[in-house]
């Protein structure tokens, strides 16, 4: 997993964690290590105690109460941002009314993705991509796409008459998917948001299989 390697990656990286400082007890002083560098912006310090805070950080993210295994019982929800960078999203579930993640994603965009497509093309290959990956847990119930791209809402449901070559593949891909998308502001998509501006959130997106080795590690030394 990658680590901050500068202090704007550190911001984001803490911003997005600051989006579950419910659910992390003493998150303040855990952190208090990494927060030297927004401090002290002359030079970024990366020692054994801002690995040893990272870490302990990245185990209570990947583990309960915040990480939740899949409940078939109850509604997914698709979370998904883009930016010039790449794209990022989450799959989440409501737990006595907050929403908790199931699994994370990251891509970043190379080539003519960067400099050839326009906004809601990127937002559209988020969602896409996401629904490939969730498909097991999609393909059988209906399930909620969260954007921020309000075209999203007509575009992928042929609700104009806009068309090309790639929206007619994305739409054909959905075909056997029963959703329903929904708009919400950027700004309240922090971890989806993050994860589409920063490759250091590959950390993120891996999450769940780092909870799963500290499990299987626990259960060997028991």
């Amino acid at each position: 997993m990658k680590r901050p390697r500068n202090i704007k990656e550190l911001q984001a990286f803490l911003g997005s964690v600051n989006y579950y400082r419910r659910f992390i007890q003493g998150l303040s002083y855990i952190t208090e290590p990494l927060l030297i560098n927004l401090r002290n912006r002359k030079e970024f310090i990366w020692g054994d105690e801002q690995e040893n805070a990272f870490i302990e950080i990245v185990e209570k993210l990947s583990s309960k109460p915040i990480l939740k295994l899949p409940d078939y019982e109850k509604e997914f929800i698709l979370k998904t941002d883009a930016s010039g960078i790449g794209f990022g999203g989450a799959l989440v579930q409501i737990h006595d009314g907050i929403e908790h993640p199931i699994s994370f994603f990251s891509e970043i965009f190379r080539g003519g993705q960067r400099t050839g497509w326009n906004h809601w093309h990127r937002e559209a290959s988020a969602v896409i991509f996401g629904i490939k990956r969730y498909h097991q847990y999609l393909i059988d119930k209906k399930f909620i796409i969260v954007t921020d791209n309000e075209s999203l809402l007509t575009l992928i449901k042929k609700q104009t008459s806009l068309t090309n070559h790639m929206i007619d593949r994305w739409r054909m891909f959905l075909l056997p998917y029963d959703y329903e998308i929904r708009h919400r502001p950027g700004k309240k998509l922090v971890i989806e948001d993050s994860l589409s501006r920063s490759i250091n959130f590959n950390a993120l997106q891996n999450m769940e299989n780092f909870g799963k080795e500290k499990n299987e590690q626990a259960q060997q030394l028991n």
